[in-house]
């Protein structure tokens, strides 16, 4: 079967994040299914930066066909389309507020090429941006009663969507589990290799410092409980302000810049706890499979859609007064036990083969 999957970027663009990996980790399992992708991206290196040889890259794998960019704004991208893609019998889009995503969608109805539309968690109308996120819900809403499928990371993301379709047509597939690097560090040269205390407990977040990620609850739990051992932030800066508010926090309270894909690593290996309390907006949490790979402990809110998959005493839903319980006592959950079946990533290829032969019987019909 051969899918096109159509995405804003794709490497080298290493900035655009969690949807790139998640496809090289399912691309070896989806080949030895019998899918032959192709993917058709931007010429993006970089947010607004088109600057990537368009056309065909045929001695990549999977084979990519970048199109060129308009107008490019952050990872947002108006397409020339070409005449002379390769032959699609079913089309995998992934995102969203992207007129590359939203043309894609559109060339596939015109063409009457089965299409399936994974929002990777771009869709909820809470949050910056609420009367523009409202506004377009109707285009949405359109662009999910003409696909073939829709597909959600989690339980939670389709709950939070403002959009639905038939239950036929609706998947709830997770994304796949990463593969751990070699020879990592052990947990006290993490610690001195990155710079923090060697004096446990270590509470660490790790993502974007930014204002959806329930940054401003951990803070406010941490001043609350006047909390035992050090509360670490690390990762890119999307807000200044929420920056500065971390970098005020007292001494206890410290923030590491964005870290390269091994620090990442050795980051979670070198705290004693993650915790990812965000409100809304996390229809996944790849860092929680992370950690839990690695046999650090997690302390998240309820709306992180990753913990559907968890049956784990190290995996711990926390509400606002049990956070700031378990920073005041030190109290630390239990290393992870391993990852469940379903994250692996043979088991989340076979199942998106499932939706891609799904989606082209029903077509056929």
């Amino acid at each position: 079967m051969k899918v096109r999957l159509v995405i804003g970027a794709w490497l080298p663009a290493r900035g655009y994040g969690g949807p790139i990996a998640k496809i090289e980790r399912l691309a070896p399992d989806l080949k030895r299914h019998g899918i032959e992708l192709t993917v058709v991206c931007s010429d993006l290196s970089a947010p607004g930066q088109a600057n990537l040889p368009c056309g065909p890259d045929l001695e990549l794998d999977p084979p990519v066909w970048r199109l060129k960019s308009r107008l490019a704004l952050r990872w947002s991208v108006w397409p020339i389309w070409p005449q002379d893609l390769p032959r699609a019998d079913v089309i995998h889009v992934l995102g969203a507020w992207n007129p590359l995503i939203y043309s894609a969608l559109h060339a596939a109805k015109q063409a009457g090429i089965p299409a399936i539309w994974e929002p990777a968690g771009m869709l909820p109308s809470a949050g910056r941006h609420r009367m523009l996120k409202r506004a377009l819900t109707p285009l949405h809403q359109g662009l999910a009663d003409a696909v073939a499928a829709l597909v959600w990371t989690s339980t939670r993301e389709r709950q939070e969507s403002p959009i639905s379709t038939d239950v036929a047509r609706m998947h709830v597939r997770p994304n796949p589990a990463p593969e751990l690097p070699p020879n990592l560090a052990e947990r006290s040269d993490a610690r001195r290799e990155l710079g923090l205390p060697e004096i446990a407990p270590l509470w660490g977040y790790l993502g974007r410092i930014a204002p959806r990620k329930g940054i401003e609850k951990l803070l406010a739990a941490w001043q609350q409980s006047q909390g035992t051992g050090t509360l670490v932030f690390a990762g890119p800066v999307e807000s200044k302000r929420l920056a500065a508010k971390i970098d005020t926090g007292g001494d206890n309270v410290k923030r590491l810049p964005g870290l390269n894909s091994l620090q990442r690593w050795h980051y979670l290996r070198a705290i004693d706890a993650l915790a990812l309390v965000p409100d809304f907006g996390e229809n996944f949490g790849n860092v929680v499979v992370e950690a839990a790979l690695i046999g650090t402990p997690v302390l998240a809110s309820q709306a992180v859609g990753a913990l559907e998959y968890f049956q784990d005493p190290g995996i711990v839903t926390v509400d606002d007064a049990a956070l700031a319980a378990r920073f005041q006592t030190g109290d630390l959950p239990p290393a992870p036990q391993g990852l469940p079946q379903t994250l692996q990533p043979s088991t989340v290829a076979a199942q998106q083969t499932a939706i891609y032969r799904q989606a082209l019987e029903s077509a056929r019909r």
